[in-house]
């Protein structure tokens, strides 16, 4: 009878999953201390073998972002360096409000570095493949120009030339997600205490949930932090020196497939590869939004 149970139950939870326009894996796939890996077959491979934008010239998945040896001479995760990429950039800071948003106070100091690594890519004038140090063992110049090594990236689904345009985010960084700002949780924003374990956040608070179908999404709430699924996490393991960026958000190396409500605004792929965002489960029901913020 037990087994019986279990078997109804089970064909229950995947029709009423499928119902709520939810296809895709779930928590459970994600286990804590499980890796937040999945870069392979990502957006984020732009190698031969990538799922959707990928070169013909090259198999390595790393290089456009990571070299072993940088001539740039670069802190961190040996960094490659982009050619050409955007140096001046209008973020949030100190300075007067701009006219487009008024809460947004505009600055054009530095970016800390884990949004400018994401900004070599995503600042819409820098090309892929521009990069410090092309791979193989020939003598490459100090700083690669765009196409050095014979890189077009297509989209793998229409053999067409991708244009950069749903990604480019800079140079005004305004109309986004504030970075390289303070989180001055307890003060504004309703925002909370640095300290808070991530996990420990009740999203369920406050909506018509319906208690039939156990959305796992909602039941916990696991971040990717350091490479790994962790349901130890403060907000404050989100931060770099106390600021948000880019990386607070995003994991660019974990295939985050536990959210795909998204996919469907995407026309030439399959799927949004979870916008690779650090949270399991992604934004369902806002929930990264409201991680950080006690809305």
């Amino acid at each position: 009878m037990r087994a019986l149970f279990t078997a109804i139950f089970s064909v229950m939870f995947v029709v009423g999953y499928a119902g709520l326009g939810y296809s895709g894996t779930y928590e459970g796939d994600y286990e804590v201390g499980s890796a937040a890996n999945g870069i392979g077959f990502s957006r984020h491979n732009l190698g031969r073998y990538g799922d959707a934008v990928r070169t013909e010239t090259t198999f390595q998945i790393c290089i456009y972002c990571h070299t072993p040896h940088t001539p740039l001479k670069e802190k961190g995760p040996l960094w490659t360096g982009k050619a050409g990429a955007s140096t001046s950039y209008t973020a949030y800071g100190t300075n007067a409000p701009v006219s487009n948003n008024p809460g947004a106070k505009p600055s054009t100091t530095g970016l800390g570095s884990p949004s400018l690594a994401c900004l070599s890519c995503h600042d819409g004038a820098t090309a892929f493949d521009s990069i410090a140090n092309s791979p193989g063992k020939r003598k490459v110049p100090e700083v690669e120009t765009p196409g050095a090594w014979g890189c077009t990236v297509t989209d793998k689904k229409t053999s067409a030339p991708t244009v950069n345009t749903r990604l480019v985010l800079a140079p005004t960084l305004t109309d986004d997600h504030p970075v390289n700002v303070f989180f001055r949780g307890g003060k504004v924003a309703s925002l909370r205490l640095r300290k808070t374990i991530i996990s420990q956040i009740n999203l369920k608070t406050g909506l018509d949930f319906d208690g039939a179908v156990p959305n796992r999404v909602l039941f916990s709430n696991l971040w990717s932090i350091k490479g790994y699924i962790s349901d130890t996490a403060t907000i404050g393991d989100l931060l770099r020196d106390g600021r948000i960026e880019c990386s607070s958000c995003h994991d660019p190396h974990f295939n985050n497939k536990s959210w795909d409500e998204i996919s469907g605004t995407f026309k030439n792929w399959d799927d949004a590869d979870g916008l690779f965002l650090r949270r399991v489960g992604g934004n369902y029901a806002s929930s990264v939004c409201r991680t950080c913020h006690g809305k």
